[in-house]
C-alpha cells in the first residue's frame, strides 16, 4: 500500500508506459526476509500496473541505517548497454548473484500440487483382525487419557511436563477417528492411518517421531503376515527409524530407552516356541 502511494504521488510523472526499470528495494535494518518480500513484490506489482517493465529488482540490505525498520525504494531506467553493463561479473563482495532474466513477464505464483489423500482419508475395508485392533485402539486410548496427569507429572521430572498432555491429543484424535471410520483388515494400513493421525494431531517432537516409528512399521504387517515374529520386526523397524532420522539413541534420556529394551525382548519372539511367546511378551512390558 505504501509502495502504491508513493508511485503514485511522486514517481509516476518519470515514467512512460514500456520503460524498463532496474529496482532497487534496501532494508534500512530491521526488516525481516518475509516483509522484504511483501514489500519487493507490491513494488513490482505497482510499477508494472502503469505499464513500466521491471528488468531486475535488488532486494536485501545495502545501505542500512542501525536497526531502522523501514525500506528505501530507487528506481532506474535502463537501456539494453546499461542492463549489460549492470549484469556484467564483478568481484565486489556485497554485489548480490542477480539473475539476468527480465523480471516482468514471469509468474510468481505456481500451483499448490494436488494433494494425494491422507491415509486416515481412506476408505477402507474390514477384515477378521478389525474387532480385534479395535479393541486394542480403544483400551490404548483410554489408558493413556486415564494417565495423562500422571505422564505429566513423570514428565516434569525431566521435561518440560507436556507428556501426558501431547498423548492425550493423539489418543483423542484416534477416537473421533473410529467414530467414523472402519478399522482396516490389514495392520500395515491401520499403522500408516494412525502415523497420519498422530503426525497432524498430536503435536511437538513426539508427534513426529510416532510417525516416523509407524510408518517404518507399517511395511512389516499385512493381513497374511501379522504374527508375532511380524510384529516384533515391524517394532523394530520403527525403532531404527527413530534412531536415523531423530538422531537420538539407547541412554540419551528420550522414548527410545523404553521402547528400544522392550523391542530387543519382542525380537525373541522370531525364535520363542508357541509355548513361550507369554513370557517373552510379559518381559516386554516390564
Amino acid at each position: 500500500m505504501h509502495a502504491d502511494i508513493y508511485f503514485s504521488h511522486s514517481l509516476f510523472f518519470f515514467f512512460h508506459t514500456g520503460n524498463s526499470v532496474v529496482v532497487c528495494v534496501n532494508n534500512l535494518g530491521a526488516l525481516s526476509c518475509l516483509e522484504m518480500a511483501v514489500v519487493t513484490r507490491a513494488t513490482i506489482i505497482c510499477l508494472e500496473s502503469r505499464g513500466v517493465v521491471v528488468a531486475r529488482v535488488m532486494s536485501g540490505s545495502f545501505m542500512t541505517s542501525l536497526e531502522m525498520v523501514g525500506v528505501s525504494l530507487s528506481v532506474m531506467t535502463v537501456d539494453q548497454e546499461t542492463l549489460r553493463l549492470f549484469d556484467a561479473k564483478t568481484s565486489a563482495p556485497a554485489w548480490p548473484n542477480l539473475s539476468s532474466v527480465c523480471v516482468s513477464g514471469r509468474s510468481f505464483i505456481t500451483e499448490a500440487p494436488e494433494m494425494s489423500p491422507r491415509p486416515q482419508d481412506h476408505t477402507h475395508k474390514e477384515g477378521p483382525l478389525s474387532p480385534v485392533m479395535r479393541k486394542v485402539l480403544v483400551k490404548v486410548c483410554t489408558t493413556l487419557l486415564e494417565k495423562q496427569e500422571e505422564l505429566n507429572a513423570l514428565d516434569r521430572a525431566s521435561g518440560d511436563g507436556d507428556c501426558g498432555n501431547t498423548h492425550a491429543q493423539a489418543a483423542k484424535a484416534i477416537q473421533e477417528w473410529l467414530q467414523d471410520h472402519v478399522v482396516p483388515g490389514c495392520p500395515g494400513r491401520l499403522l500408516s492411518v494412525l502415523a497420519g493421525l498422530v503426525q497432524e494431531k498430536m503435536g511437538g517432537s513426539s508427534g513426529a517421531l510416532y510417525s516416523l516409528f509407524l510408518t517404518a512399521a507399517a511395511g512389516h504387517v499385512t493381513e497374511g503376515q501379522s504374527n508375532g515374529a511380524a510384529w516384533a520386526t515391524a517394532m523394530h523397524a520403527g525403532t531404527q527409524a527413530m534412531k536415523k532420522y531423530g538422531g537420538a539413541d539407547v541412554g540419551d534420556r528420550t522414548m527410545l530407552d523404553a521402547l528400544c529394551p522392550a523391542v530387543d525382548e519382542l525380537m525373541k519372539l522370531k525364535t520363542a516356541p508357541p509355548g513361550g511367546q507369554v513370557a517373552v511378551l510379559q518381559n516386554a512390558v516390564k
